[in-house]
C-alpha cells in the first residue's frame, strides 16, 4: 500500500514501536523484582563476612586465653606455640594483668559498633607483644616463667 506522500507502507494499521515498548515494559517489570532480591543477597552476604571474622576474633581470643591457663597449669619452663588468625576488622589485640590474673583482650568493629571480646586467666601474663592492630596469622609462643606466663610472637605470615 502506498500512502499520500507516494512511501510505500507494509501494515498501515500496525504501530511500528509497539513491540519495542512490550520488551521494555517486561524487562522492567524483571528489574523490578530482581534488583530487591540483589540487595538482600548482597546485604545477607555481608552479614555472613561480620560473623565470620567475628568468630575468627573470638576463637584466638579463646584459644590464646586457654593456651595460657594450660600452660600456667604445667608449671615452670613449660612452653606451647600456638597459631591465632587475627581478622580484617580488628582494632586491636592485647594481654593486660591485674592481680594474680591476666586478660586476654580484642576489640573489633562490628555493624553493631565496637565489640570487646575478654578471656580471664588464671595466671598473670608478661606480655612481650605490646598491643597488636595488623590483621594476619601469627605464631605465639606461651612459655611459665618464675610466677607469670610470657607471651611473645615467634612467626608472623
Amino acid at each position: 500500500m502506498i500512502n499520500s506522500i507516494g512511501v510505500y507502507m507494509k501494515n498501515p494499521g500496525y504501530r511500528s514501536g509497539q513491540a519495542s515498548m512490550e520488551l521494555m515494559i517486561i524487562i522492567g517489570l524483571m528489574l523490578l523484582v530482581m534488583i530487591p532480591v540483589i540487595v538482600y543477597a548482597m546485604s545477607v552476604r555481608g552479614e555472613q563476612e561480620e560473623s565470620r571474622t567475628y568468630s575468627e576474633a573470638q576463637l584466638s581470643v579463646n584459644r590464646l586465653g586457654h593456651t595460657i591457663d594450660v600452660v600456667g597449669n604445667m608449671g615452670l619452663s613449660s612452653s606451647v606455640k600456638t597459631e591465632i588468625i587475627l581478622p580484617q576488622n580488628l582494632v586491636f589485640f592485647t594481654f593486660n594483668s591485674t592481680g594474680d590474673r591476666g586478660e586476654v583482650f580484642a576489640r573489633v568493629f562490628t555493624g553493631m559498633g565496637y565489640q570487646d571480646l575478654v578471656y580471664i586467666t588464671e595466671y598473670p601474663i608478661d606480655n612481650q607483644i605490646g598491643s597488636i592492630s595488623t590483621p594476619g596469622r601469627y605464631l605465639i609462643e606461651v612459655s611459665s616463667v618464675n610466677d607469670t606466663v610470657r607471651v611473645r610472637i615467634v612467626g608472623y605470615g
